[in-house]
């Protein structure tokens, strides 16, 4: 049996991890989370997740979500993990994303349908 695709969400928003936990969780997929860029840069080098889904609005001043995608796709390890950037910090924010190199983005808010096709390009098969 084939081990259950695994996501790592960074969202500080208990209301959207809830939404989104639910949805993938009646997916069949493996969700761990994070609160903070910080937390999400420890989990991915335990979890090795084979997506993460980042907010770029996140709380704190030492990491943002930005810098998190800069660090995945900078280290070696890491860089091949797909990352799907989450804001609702508008179109520029997106940009900002995609040159840190995120690998796709949805602006907030953003309904089930939309993450889970977006999380069906990296996963192979429909969610």
């Amino acid at each position: 049996m084939a081990e259950p695709f695994t996501i790592l969400l960074v969202e500080d928003d208990p209301d959207t991890t809830l939404l989104i936990r639910h949805a993938l969780k009646a997916a069949g997929l493996h969700l761990y989370t994070a609160t903070s860029a910080v937390e999400g840069m420890a989990l991915i080098d335990d979890v090795r997740p084979d997506l993460v889904i980042m907010d770029l609005l996140l709380p704190g001043s030492h990491l943002k979500g930005i810098d998190a995608i800069r660090l995945i796709k900078q280290t070696p390890a890491l860089c091949q993990i797909p990352v799907i950037a989450i804001s609702a910090g508008g179109y520029e924010m997106m940009e900002k994303a995609l040159a840190a190199g995120s690998d796709d983005c949805l602006s907030k808010p953003f309904t089930m349908r939309d993450l889970r096709q977006k999380i069906g390009q990296y996963t192979g098969s429909a969610v």
